[in-house]
């Protein structure tokens, strides 16, 4: 059974607010939290529990219960000052992983320095997969996370088509692992597929990666 994670998001606009419905659809305990009232209101019907605080505020944020967190995602707009002490204040009370989405690349250096375990940057993020898609039709979706991994949606190859998986070789001649295969006649795609599953023509492919396996990947094949 999927483990069911603590989760505290500070700053509710728009890429927070949606973090917090998601997560909280996917059955986690999420907990929402901004200084504006109207936005706490809004999100408190799919969250745990949505709280107003100052995240400045050390105190106000322990008692709320931030140290608890299994989690912390901080997301608190173009107010870096909140966004750094927020940070440091959930890495003091003790939260194993501080994820910060950033505005800008000083942001992301600042944020890196402080501690901070992950890094998202949506604008370069989201202009990279655009990018990508836009460069190659085969090309349908490529995210690049921290720790060096990528994720690549991909048309299956023609050379693949009528090969098992194990035929393909995948694996071992790209060191990328397939993780699901979407076929065009199935609503859902095809988790964690065994050996023996056929790559037909129209399937798209689902591997992740290293960033440098994944890269050479796309560009061999898109």
């Amino acid at each position: 059974m999927k483990k069911r994670l603590k989760i505290a998001v500070i700053g509710l606009g728009s890429f927070g607010s949606e973090v917090v419905k998601t997560l909280f659809s996917l059955g986690h305990e999420v907990l929402a939290i901004d200084h504006r009232q109207d936005l706490v209101q809004t999100i408190q019907p799919y969250s745990t529990i949505a709280v107003r605080l100052d995240a400045t505020d050390k105190e106000a944020l322990e008692e709320a219960g931030l140290g608890n967190m299994d989690v912390c995602i901080v997301s608190t707009g173009e107010s870096m000052e909140t966004s750094i002490l927020a940070t440091l204040y959930a890495k003091e009370l003790g939260v194993p992983r501080v994820i910060v989405k950033v505005i800008n690349e000083t942001h992301e250096a600042i944020m890196k320095k402080i501690g901070a375990d992950e890094i998202i940057n949506p604008e370069r993020d989201m202009a990279v997969r655009v990018a990508n898609k836009v460069a190659s039709k085969n090309v349908f979706d490529i995210s690049h996370f921290e720790g060096g991994f990528s994720f690549l949606e991909i048309k299956a190859p023609e050379e693949f088509a009528g090969m098992t998986l194990l035929e393909s070789k995948i694996r071992n001649k790209y060191g990328v692992f397939v993780i699901a295969i979407k076929k065009p006649l199935e609503e859902s795609p095809l988790i964690i597929p065994p050996p023996e599953t056929m790559i037909e023509e129209g399937d798209n492919l689902i591997l992740i990666g290293s960033k440098e396996n994944i890269i050479k990947f796309q560009e061999k094949f898109s």
